[in-house]
Protein backbone atom coordinates (compact mmCIF):
# COMPACT_ATOMS: atom_id res chain seq x y z
CA UNK A 1 0.00 0.00 0.00
CA UNK A 2 2.85 2.03 0.71
CA UNK A 3 5.06 1.89 -2.23
CA UNK A 4 1.58 2.54 -4.19
CA UNK A 5 1.16 5.70 -2.71
CA UNK A 6 5.00 6.78 -3.27
CA UNK A 7 4.56 6.00 -6.93
CA UNK A 8 1.48 7.75 -7.28
CA UNK A 9 3.37 10.55 -5.85
CA UNK A 10 6.14 10.16 -7.95
CA UNK A 11 4.47 10.33 -10.81
CA UNK A 12 2.59 13.46 -10.35
CA UNK A 13 5.19 15.17 -9.24
CA UNK A 14 6.87 14.00 -12.20
CA UNK A 15 3.98 15.40 -14.67
CA UNK A 16 3.76 18.83 -12.72
CA UNK A 17 7.37 19.59 -13.19
CA UNK A 18 7.32 18.61 -16.90
CA UNK A 19 4.18 20.96 -17.81
CA UNK A 20 6.32 23.42 -15.94
CA UNK A 21 9.52 22.59 -18.27
CA UNK A 22 7.77 22.98 -20.69
CA UNK A 23 5.93 26.13 -20.06
CA UNK A 24 8.93 28.02 -19.62
CA UNK A 25 10.72 26.30 -22.67
CA UNK A 26 7.46 27.14 -24.72
CA UNK A 27 7.42 30.86 -23.74
CA UNK A 28 11.51 31.60 -24.39
CA UNK A 29 11.36 30.10 -28.26
CA UNK A 30 11.08 33.26 -30.95
CA UNK A 31 8.04 31.65 -31.86
CA UNK A 32 4.98 33.65 -30.78
CA UNK A 33 2.01 33.21 -32.42
CA UNK A 34 -0.40 34.40 -30.13
CA UNK A 35 0.74 38.10 -30.80
CA UNK A 36 -0.47 39.73 -33.99
CA UNK A 37 0.37 43.26 -35.38
CA UNK A 38 -1.95 45.49 -36.01
CA UNK A 39 -1.51 47.64 -38.84
CA UNK A 40 -1.72 51.59 -37.01
CA UNK A 41 -4.52 53.83 -39.03
CA UNK A 42 -3.65 57.46 -39.07
CA UNK A 43 -6.27 59.90 -39.91
CA UNK A 44 -3.83 62.57 -41.13
CA UNK A 45 -4.53 65.03 -38.72
CA UNK A 46 -1.72 65.76 -36.01
CA UNK A 47 -2.20 67.91 -33.26
CA UNK A 48 0.95 70.31 -31.90
CA UNK A 49 0.68 70.99 -28.35
CA UNK A 50 2.70 74.96 -28.13
CA UNK A 51 4.33 75.63 -24.67
CA UNK A 52 5.60 78.99 -23.60
CA UNK A 53 8.39 78.52 -20.75
CA UNK A 54 9.28 81.27 -18.47
CA UNK A 55 12.87 80.99 -17.49
CA UNK A 56 12.96 84.86 -15.52
CA UNK A 57 13.31 83.44 -12.15
CA UNK A 58 16.22 82.56 -10.31
CA UNK A 59 18.30 79.68 -10.29
CA UNK A 60 17.54 77.38 -7.15
CA UNK A 61 20.37 75.70 -6.85
CA UNK A 62 22.98 78.43 -7.56
CA UNK A 63 22.66 80.74 -4.54
CA UNK A 64 24.95 83.55 -4.98
CA UNK A 65 25.45 86.04 -2.08
CA UNK A 66 24.95 89.59 -3.24
CA UNK A 67 25.25 92.34 -0.90
CA UNK A 68 22.59 94.83 -1.61
CA UNK A 69 22.92 97.43 0.68
CA UNK A 70 20.40 99.91 1.42
CA UNK A 71 20.36 102.84 3.63
CA UNK A 72 18.21 102.18 6.60
CA UNK A 73 17.45 104.25 9.07
CA UNK A 74 15.90 103.39 12.47
CA UNK A 75 12.95 105.31 14.12
CA UNK A 76 12.59 104.52 17.82
CA UNK A 77 10.13 106.25 20.06
CA UNK A 78 9.97 105.59 23.72
CA UNK A 79 7.17 104.69 24.97
CA UNK A 80 6.45 104.52 28.78
CA UNK A 81 4.97 101.59 29.80
CA UNK A 82 2.20 102.38 32.56
CA UNK A 83 3.20 100.37 35.55
CA UNK A 84 0.71 97.39 36.61
CA UNK A 85 0.67 96.10 39.95
CA UNK A 86 1.42 92.63 40.18
CA UNK A 87 -0.79 90.18 40.31
CA UNK A 88 -1.50 88.04 43.31
CA UNK A 89 -2.08 84.04 42.53
CA UNK A 90 -4.48 82.50 44.72
CA UNK A 91 -2.43 79.43 45.36
CA UNK A 92 -5.52 77.57 47.24
CA UNK A 93 -7.07 76.30 44.50
CA UNK A 94 -3.87 74.38 43.82
CA UNK A 95 -4.03 70.86 45.71
CA UNK A 96 -1.40 68.18 45.68
CA UNK A 97 -2.77 64.52 46.57
CA UNK A 98 0.25 62.51 46.25
CA UNK A 99 2.94 61.12 43.82
CA UNK A 100 3.06 57.96 41.57
CA UNK A 101 6.44 56.55 39.92
CA UNK A 102 6.68 54.97 36.76
CA UNK A 103 8.68 51.52 38.12
CA UNK A 104 10.69 51.13 34.54
CA UNK A 105 11.34 54.98 33.85
CA UNK A 106 11.54 55.76 37.75
CA UNK A 107 9.47 59.41 36.46
CA UNK A 108 7.47 60.85 39.16
CA UNK A 109 3.91 62.16 38.42
CA UNK A 110 1.60 63.97 40.36
CA UNK A 111 -1.55 63.91 41.01
CA UNK A 112 -2.93 67.74 41.69
CA UNK A 113 -6.03 68.71 41.66
CA UNK A 114 -6.72 72.48 40.56
CA UNK A 115 -9.88 74.32 40.61
CA UNK A 116 -11.56 71.08 41.25
CA UNK A 117 -10.64 68.96 38.80
CA UNK A 118 -7.63 66.33 39.06
CA UNK A 119 -4.68 65.87 36.97
CA UNK A 120 -1.91 63.31 36.57
CA UNK A 121 0.89 65.74 35.22
CA UNK A 122 4.87 65.14 35.17
CA UNK A 123 7.33 67.89 35.73
CA UNK A 124 7.56 70.60 33.26
CA UNK A 125 3.87 70.14 32.60
CA UNK A 126 1.37 72.43 32.52
CA UNK A 127 -2.35 72.57 33.46
CA UNK A 128 -4.69 75.39 33.41
CA UNK A 129 -1.40 77.74 33.32
CA UNK A 130 -0.02 76.29 36.23
CA UNK A 131 3.36 74.91 35.47
CA UNK A 132 4.56 72.10 37.78
CA UNK A 133 8.01 72.45 37.82
CA UNK A 134 9.59 70.13 40.71
CA UNK A 135 8.25 66.94 42.26
CA UNK A 136 9.64 65.89 44.98
CA UNK A 137 7.72 63.43 47.65
CA UNK A 138 6.01 65.05 49.94
CA UNK A 139 5.88 68.98 47.88
CA UNK A 140 5.15 70.26 44.28
CA UNK A 141 6.67 73.55 42.87
CA UNK A 142 3.97 75.50 41.01
CA UNK A 143 5.18 78.29 38.59
CA UNK A 144 2.33 80.73 37.43
CA UNK A 145 2.78 84.46 35.83
CA UNK A 146 6.03 84.35 36.64
CA UNK A 147 5.65 84.02 40.73
CA UNK A 148 6.25 79.97 41.74
CA UNK A 149 5.66 78.54 45.33
CA UNK A 150 6.16 75.03 46.85
CA UNK A 151 3.13 72.91 47.96
CA UNK A 152 2.60 70.82 50.51
CA UNK A 153 0.65 67.14 49.88
CA UNK A 154 -2.55 67.10 51.60
CA UNK A 155 -3.51 65.08 54.10
CA UNK A 156 -6.16 62.45 53.27
CA UNK A 157 -6.93 61.32 56.92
Amino acid sequence: MKNRRVIILLVLVVGIWATIGYKIVSGLSDDHESIQKRPVVSSGKTASDTFLLSLDYADPFFKRKEAIRQNKTKIVQHVQVPNTPAVTVDWNVVKFSGTLYNASKNVPTAIVSINGFEYFVRESESVQGFKISEIVRDSIRVSYQNQSTYIKRVNLN
